[in-house]
């Protein structure tokens, strides 16, 4: 018999990851606290889900680093479905970044050598 992924991989449709990021996907938008997540599934300890959360986030299972946000580090999360869609036929530039201004603005070139100011996005 092969031997499964571990829970905390997220990649079986059952055990912790599974429970963790089902949670969340049934709660959009909302922002979700451990303790939420501990009373919700009772059979998993705090710093188990706490685990889950991170390895769902840095080991980007199924796409999910990109939907849970860190509200509050290691005590609350939200689900926020990506609503960008890429586009296929978008033209491909790299850019590198060339300086942080004093304000907190990036300032990166293109290939072609143009400078163009950036800022994060809140999605």
């Amino acid at each position: 018999m092969a031997k499964q992924d571990t829970p905390q991989t997220g990649t079986r449709s059952n055990g912790i990851g599974a429970d963790v990021l089902r949670y969340l996907e049934n709660h959009p938008g909302v922002t979700i606290y451990l303790s939420d997540l501990a009373s919700e599934l009772p059979q998993y300890q705090e710093h188990k889900i706490r685990d889950t959360v991170n390895s769902l986030r840095y080991r980007d299972v199924g796409g999910s680093a990109l939907n849970i946000k860190t509200v509050a580090a290691g005590k609350a999360w939200r689900w926020q479905p990506n609503t960008v869609t890429e586009n296929p036929n978008a033209d491909e530039t790299l850019y590198r970044k060339r300086m942080t201004t004093a304000s907190g603005t990036v300032i990166v070139e293109s290939e072609d050598g143009k400078l163009y100011s950036i800022r994060e996005l809140d999605i």
